[in-house]
């Protein structure tokens, strides 16, 4: 997990609910050294409690927004594996880090 992308998380405004879990949830799963997260469709739906349908709406939603993206990921066979997630630079994270600390 990253504390900074977790910090960065919890105050991003103006969303709903389902997409605040998915971020927070995506924030969990982020590794810092490689810059994104790789949880499956099926562990971020079982950690935010929300069905694929919801969960799948929630990231096209965050995607819109701005504030994540994702690639397909392919296994060596060809078959699809988890989506590579990265969420804003983290250059994006030290700037805010650096705005939070003025209040």
């Amino acid at each position: 997990m990253s504390v900074e992308y977790f910090k960065w998380a919890k105050f991003v405004t103006g969303l709903t609910s389902a997409e605040k879990f998915v971020l927070i949830c995506l924030a969990d799963f982020f590794n810092e050294e490689k810059g994104c997260a790789y949880p499956s469709q099926k562990t971020i739906a079982e950690y935010t409690c929300l069905n694929r349908s919801t969960m799948s709406r929630a990231c096209k939603s965050l995607k819109n927004k701005r504030l994540i993206s994702w690639q397909h990921q392919f296994k060596d066979s060809g078959r699809c594996s988890s989506n590579k997630y990265v969420s804003r630079s983290v250059l994006d994270f030290c700037e805010f880090n650096a705005n939070l600390r003025h209040f």
